[in-house]
């Protein structure tokens, strides 16, 4: 009779550790979400509050992000493959923190799109 043996995950993480990473990362990914649509669900107040004109919400919901996401998508990966990726997430959610609450703080302009 054959006998079955538990072969060790791959990569070294348990069950409970992928899965713990899985619900971090989902979060995350949620937030992130959240934090794309915000612009859009509250631009009128926005607009009223910094006085902001339509030309300028748009470059803020539209090219502004594209730029972002479009310059810093190949670096940072290229640092994925090369360094752990756990601090590079950890810093990415630093400095995503960290411009939120400056968008927040933001009094035209120049200082929303900066943030």
């Amino acid at each position: 009779m054959k006998e079955t043996v538990e072969a060790p995950p791959v990569g070294g993480l348990s069950n409970k550790a992928r899965t713990y990473a899985l619900v971090v990362l989902t979060i995350v990914y949620a937030f992130n979400f959240i934090d794309r649509q915000i612009l859009v669900i509250l631009q009128e107040a926005i607009k009223n509050d910094l006085g902001l004109s339509d030309t300028q919400l748009g470059l803020l919901s539209g090219i502004s992000f594209a730029l972002l996401y479009t310059i810093l998508g190949l670096p940072i990966a290229q640092l994925a493959d090369r360094y752990n990726r756990r601090n590079i997430i950890a810093v990415s959610l630093t400095v995503w923190s960290a411009m939120t609450v400056l968008s927040g703080m933001a009094q035209n302009f120049v200082q929303l799109l900066l943030a």
